[in-house]
């Protein structure tokens, strides 16, 4: 890893990462670091637009999960979840209605839930 970070010319963006000797520490480094970049840019517009999120993130850390804000918070978080699967599983029906082929290879579904799973994930199983 030091040689790499050494030896390789590093320019902003996700080609960056691809040099790394590892496929799966590629992927697990740059989720991270993505994940740290969108919340230092998110955050300070959360702060000062829509307070009352943080104070829910607050209260769920601090093990009141009891409280009325914060179960109103979650039931809309779940509400969308929901909502977002039905979309995309429409749109998957769409799809299959007009004669294309499934999301995943047709012997994926034949070989297990695991095999489904792992394909899911980026893994081959």
């Amino acid at each position: 890893m030091l040689l790499w970070i050494f030896q390789t010319h590093l320019v902003a963006g996700a080609s960056a990462v691809r040099p790394l000797p590892d496929r799966d520490g590629q992927r697990l480094l740059f989720g991270a670091a993505l994940v740290w970049a969108l919340y230092l840019a998110i955050e300070p517009y959360i702060r000062r637009h829509w307070p009352q999120a943080i104070i829910s993130w607050s209260r769920l850390l601090a093990g009141r999960l009891r409280d009325p804000l914060l179960g109103r918070d979650l039931l809309i978080g779940v509400i969308l979840g929901v909502v977002w699967l039905v979309i995309v599983q429409l749109s998957l029906l769409e799809i299959a209605r007009l004669g294309g082929a499934p999301t995943l290879g047709a012997t994926e579904y034949l070989r297990g839930g695991r095999h489904i799973l792992g394909r899911l994930a980026g893994a081959d199983p």
